[in-house]
């Protein structure tokens, strides 16, 4: 067990010199010196402490993340750069795993260095704090946004927590639950997110029928089911499968 910390300033950018170097494979690992230098990280909370885990999707570090960032008292925790980024880093291996060749795919830096708040486009992709706050938001509701690998985005997650008018709407994430959920395979029903804007599909819902019900709808004081009622007969394939 390790107690929860964060990066100062300076700790912030020794780990985006460390991203640099590994995009260039000029290092691999993450190492002791970045995540527990007094001079650059501080403990958040000595009471509060995190075990080193292999978080295999979003979902599963979520829900540990959560009920260990409920313990702490930091400023802004769901917000907080220097505490996401040091997860991120104490993480590495799960937001940025190896190949079977050893080498690392590193993407953008807002993936791993919590972006600012007003940032909205890069602030929500962040691997660790972007499921966490939708998990606060939505529990267990949340799992057709937190279905798959951690350090993949995922069509749904892609299509809906860029538009804030649709992730914080719980009778909507509802009803794409309904919807689109397989219960018994756990996952995301066959052919709900395509690449192309089909009929009945993820990006139908959202982009068309969203934006058509909310001018004549209060979408925020309906319930999943009751948004559903609202589709035309082309959602009927996953709405009664």
């Amino acid at each position: 067990m390790t107690e929860i910390r964060a990066f100062t300033d300076i700790g912030i950018e020794k780990f985006r010199k460390y991203l640099s170097e590994m995009k260039s494979s000029e290092r691999i690992i993450i190492d002791d010196e970045l995540l527990f230098d007094d001079n650059i990280t501080y403990v958040v909370s000595a009471e509060v402490e995190i075990k080193p885990s292999m978080f295999y999707s979003k979902m599963e570090a979520a829900e540990y993340l959560f009920e260990i960032i409920q313990k702490i008292n930091i400023e802004e925790k769901f917000y907080n750069i220097g505490l996401w980024s040091w997860l991120a880093a104490y993480y590495f291996d799960s937001v940025c795993p190896q190949t079977v060749q050893g080498q690392r795919k590193i993407g953008n830096e807002y993936r791993y260095i919590l972006a600012k708040k007003r940032e909205y486009r890069r602030f929500h992709r962040h691997l660790l704090a972007g499921p966490v706050r939708i998990y606060a938001y939505h529990g267990s509701n949340a799992k057709i946004l937190l279905y798959g690998p951690l350090d993949k985005f995922g069509d749904f997650s892609e299509q809906i927590t860029s538009r804030p008018d649709v992730v914080t709407n719980k009778g909507l994430i509802n009803a794409l639950n309904i919807l689109y959920w397989d219960e018994e395979n756990e996952r995301p029903k066959r052919g709900a997110a395509p690449n192309k804007k089909k009929p009945g599909t993820l990006r139908r819902f959202v982009v068309d029928m969203v934006g058509q019900f909310d001018m004549n709808y209060d979408l925020y004081s309906m319930s999943g089911k009751e948004i559903l009622n609202l589709l035309p007969s082309e959602f009927d394939k996953f709405k009664f499968n």
